[in-house]
């Protein structure tokens, strides 16, 4: 995201909200390179001279600390996107399994083919598509049945008429 110049009466200044965020998260390590470096820069003003294996060792050890300290972090990011991507995917998926949503879809399926069985048997066709759409009748019916018969609250399904019970009276 670029960087947006702000405009205000009294100051002028750029705000990057990555920049911003990085800086606030590494606040520490920021503030501990600063403090070295302005050790650092006091003492080669004292001394005059400043050895360049030094220079390299010490930028080099700034960096490796970078480094592993941004991959822990982007390790704890890693986990922590993975599990919110489990959770979504749990989510998702609970939701197609529930077996209310499940009973639903088998009856609109079934909803469907009477349907068009309704549509073939109006519209003027040649016999030959007639006799397919009776076979694809007894296909449905066969599936109704089976559905039916391992489905306790199929609507097809004839509803038993419930006898009140006899009581004995003594």
């Amino acid at each position: 995201m670029p960087a947006k110049k702000t405009q205000n009466k009294t100051e002028s200044k750029y705000i990057d909200p990555e920049l911003e965020r990085f800086a606030i998260e590494n606040k520490e390590m920021i503030e501990k390179i600063l403090l070295e470096e302005r050790t650092r820069a006091r003492e080669a003003m004292e001394n005059k001279t400043r050895d360049p294996k030094e220079f390299v060792a010490y930028h080099e050890s700034v960096a490796k600390d970078a480094y592993t300290k941004e991959k822990e972090l982007v390790g704890d990011l890693a986990c922590h996107s993975k599990q919110r991507l489990e959770d979504a995917a749990q989510g998702i998926v609970s939701m197609f399994m529930d077996p209310d949503f499940q009973r639903h879809m088998a009856s609109a399926g079934l909803e469907m083919l009477l349907a068009f069985d309704a549509l073939m048997k109006a519209a003027p066709l040649p016999e030959f598509v007639k006799d397919a759409a009776e076979k694809a009748k007894e296909t449905r019916d066969n599936a109704t049945m089976a559905y039916c018969e391992r489905n306790p609250s199929c609507s097809k399904k004839p509803r038993k008429t419930q006898q009140p019970e006899k009581v004995k009276i003594e």
